[in-house]
């Protein structure tokens, strides 16, 4: 299925792909994620052309949040095109595109929404708590929808994964219960030691592909069942195993054999695939179990592979193994 340009608007383009099946009755609005450089990346494209699913695709040109003047007449733009089409909306993102699924499903007139890790509030005065983005979200727009009334006169019914784990996206979803008051028809499932890339461990288990498809159909969503393969979901993504095992390793685990220490040697077959998070994580559980070279060597991995100038705490990250392993001495810190 082609994807085709909707309009371009002084923020953001918007993309679509049409509906080809009669039969067809939803049509997903797809906002992106957060992007280093600050143009973004259509979010889920493949997915939805693979299974011919109509959808729109919100791409930002600057990182704001949605929160610019022009998402309005995104959001009229897009329900005309899909009451003209006969289809409801769904809305669908992660991270600052989650937080557009979560603050602007009645603004698009949606059945249901999707949102994964989440930044439920994002102005510095109502996150005072998040240190992310600080620049960026100082320099945003402030556009005309009044966060926290906005969020709590939401009500159509929302779908959240997020990690419980990550204290300051827990906090966000602490937020969304707390103003929007644990609305009917929302749901919260956790994805422990996901980190805040719970989509990537989502796309990874194809959990998340079943969830749309049952959407898409208008299947009701088995919450209990998708709470059970979340709960175990680290045992079969990479990233998210290393972020549990730091946490648990030690070195008898090597000596007796643990499960999770052979879990952990399987998936360290494959350290090409591994992003610099994956690489500092390994390299905190080698330290754990004594393994100098093989720390040091996922320490530097760390560091090798962070796409742009290294921030302060990986070097910090880094040291701390050199110092564990006696090549950094207390007083040269």
């Amino acid at each position: 299925m082609s994807l085709l340009k909707l309009k371009s608007y002084d923020y953001h383009d918007v993309y679509v792909l049409p509906k080809v099946n009669p039969a067809s009755r939803i049509a997903f609005v797809s906002f992106s994620a957060w992007s280093m450089t600050g143009v973004g990346t259509i979010f889920g494209h493949a997915f939805f052309g693979v299974n011919g699913i109509p959808a729109y695709f919100v791409v930002q040109r600057k990182n704001v949040w949605y929160r610019s003047s022009d998402i309005e007449e995104i959001a009229f733009d897009i329900c005309a095109h899909a009451k003209s089409s006969g289809l409801d909306l769904v809305l669908y993102g992660a991270s600052m595109g989650g937080y557009a699924a979560v603050n602007f499903r009645s603004l698009f007139g949606a059945i249901h929404s999707i949102a994964i890790a989440p930044q439920v509030l994002i102005l510095p005065e109502n996150a005072p708590f998040e240190p992310r983005w600080m620049n960026e979200r100082k320099e945003m727009p402030m556009g005309s929808i009044a966060e926290v009334n906005n969020l709590s006169r939401q009500r159509v019914p929302l779908l959240v994964f997020f990690d419980p784990n990550h204290s300051l996206d827990r906090q966000h979803i602490e937020n969304l219960k707390r103003i929007s008051g644990n609305c009917d028809g929302d749901c919260v499932i956790e994805v422990p030691y996901a980190n805040h890339d719970v989509a990537r461990a989502l796309v990874k288990s194809k959990v998340i592909q079943r969830c749309l498809i049952a959407m898409a159909e208008y299947s009701p969503i088995d919450v209990d069942s998708f709470r059970q393969q979340c709960a175990n979901l680290f045992r079969q993504d990479p990233k998210a195993f290393l972020n549990y095992y730091r946490n648990v390793v030690s070195v008898s685990h090597a000596k007796l054999g643990h499960d999770d220490y052979f879990y952990f040697l399987s998936f360290m077959e494959k350290t090409k695939d591994f992003d610099f998070e994956a690489c500092y994580m390994a390299a905190e559980i080698y330290a754990k179990l004594e393994s100098r070279e093989a720390a040091l060597a996922m320490s530097q991995a760390s560091l090798d592979r962070y796409p742009r100038e290294i921030p302060n705490y990986l070097h910090l990250k880094h040291t701390g193994i050199l110092k564990k392993f006696g090549i950094v001495s207390s007083q040269s810190l």
